[in-house]
């Protein structure tokens, strides 16, 4: 799936930029908004990519469409789509995707230290 469809959707397969080789994009996990860091990320790559064709990015998990040169990611069909039996779902994809509900309290923490002994 092309990165500008790919917003709302839940991957299918790891996507890890190297180097350092950290996953950005875990099976399962939503790929989140249309300018959501993680696709905006992508587009940035995407866009180096066709701007110096010698210095490609190293992207596991993301294929070339050949004709055109985007970026694709594997994502979870959804039920009501092409492959119409797939687990996924807009359902599915808002639940894994959308943010919390509310910001978590910021919790001060005292930190002791004892006195060192010989």
């Amino acid at each position: 799936m092309r990165l500008a469809d790919a917003a709302g959707q839940v991957a299918a397969a790891m996507a890890a930029v190297t180097p350092p080789g950290i996953p950005v994009l875990m099976p399962g996990e939503g790929a989140g908004a249309p300018d959501g860091p993680l696709l905006r990320y992508l587009t940035a790559l995407e866009a180096f990519d066709r701007r110096f064709p010698g210095f490609r990015s190293e992207t596991h998990g993301v294929t070339l469409a050949p004709e055109t040169g985007d970026y694709l990611i594997e994502c979870v069909p959804a039920a009501d789509g092409p492959a119409g039996d797939g687990p996924g779902g807009a359902a599915a994809a808002d639940a894994v995707s959308r943010p919390p509900a509310g910001r978590a309290a910021a919790v001060p923490v005292r930190v002791r230290r004892r006195p060192a002994t010989r």
